[in-house]
Formats: C-alpha cells, sequence, structure tokens
C-alpha cells in the first residue's frame, strides 16, 4: 500500500516483516522487522495491512488483533481489549476470521466466508465502534481481497468466478 510520510510503498512480507520502498529514492528499507513485541508472545502472524495516515494497521488473525504501529516511534498497541481466539464469547469482536484489510475514514475487514466488517478508528486508544456491513454476499463467493477509497464502493476480488464485485458502502447492493 501507499505510505504517503515517506512517500514510499509499504510491504508485508510473508514472514511478517514490513518493508518501504521509497519512491524518491528507488531503495528499499526495513520498515518494522517481525519480532515478538509482548513478552513470552511468538512472533507475530501479520497477513494484511492498510495505511492510516502515519499509521500502519496490520492484521494479526491468529491472536484476534488489528495492530497500530505507529510511523515514527514503530511502537506496537492493539485495538481491541485483549481475547484470543479461543477465548471468544458472544459479543465479543473478532478478526480470527479475517483475511484482507482497508481504509477509507473507516477500517473494512473482509472475512474469509465474504461478510465485511467495519470499524472505526479513534486518534488513540482502542477502536470504539464495530459493526458488520449490510453488504448481501454472493453464494459461492471464494473471497481473496478487498479495496476501497473515499467516494468509492468496497471493490472485492473474488477468485472462485474471477470477477471483482462492488458493493455500495450504504445499502450494501
Amino acid at each position: 500500500v501507499y505510505y504517503a510520510p515517506d512517500n514510499a510503498l509499504m510491504i508485508l512480507d510473508k514472514a511478517g516483516d514490513l518493508f518501504e520502498f521509497l519512491l524518491d529514492k528507488r531503495q528499499f528499507r526495513v520498515f518494522r522487522a517481525n519480532k515478538p513485541f509482548l513478552p513470552g508472545s511468538p512472533d507475530p502472524d501479520f497477513i494484511d495491512l492498510c495505511v492510516v495516515g502515519d499509521q500502519v494497521m496490520v492484521l494479526d488473525p491468529e491472536r484476534n488483533e488489528i495492530w497500530r504501529i505507529d510511523g515514527k516511534s514503530k511502537k506496537i498497541t492493539g485495538l481491541f481489549k485483549e481475547v484470543l481466539p479461543w477465548r471468544l464469547q458472544p459479543g465479543d469482536i473478532s478478526v480470527a476470521d479475517g483475511i484482507c484489510l482497508a481504509y477509507d475514514g473507516s477500517i473494512y475487514m473482509l472475512r474469509r466466508h465474504g461478510m465485511i466488517a467495519r470499524y472505526s478508528v479513534p486518534p488513540t486508544g482502542q477502536l470504539s465502534h464495530h459493526m458488520d456491513t449490510s453488504c448481501k454476499r454472493v453464494a459461492g463467493e471464494r473471497p481473496a481481497r478487498l479495496a476501497t477509497a473515499n467516494g468509492a464502493p468496497i471493490f472485492v476480488v473474488e477468485r472462485e468466478n474471477n470477477r471483482v464485485l462492488a458493493y455500495n458502502k450504504v445499502d450494501g447492493t
């Protein structure tokens, strides 16, 4: 994804390391190496990212968390109250089935079975609001990616039928 503060492309590799490709200098550099940041925990399992201003949000379904990485200090904080996937109770926020993220003022998360969750992003602290969007899932859909922007619909890449679906953010059609 594009990271405006450094005029760079932010790249998440399979090992969970974050790199930047600096467009002006045409060179790569490490933004944040994937290493444990919680005492006694293994390396995080980041599978996707989106940029919110100068912060990078990374999806970690194994820990049921979207982590916020500060662009300057690289400090990591969780957006949710920590509840591991196997300890979820009814009413708890779950990102354990999330496969990718997009941002347009809210964070949108595509779930493994095609549903889309929307999270508002406060300037600091934990996310204050969660809801599944009203998008009507297409039967037989195998979602792979999602993208959106201000004023644009939510686009879902659907690999079963090799198509891109566009969902209206207001009524879900």
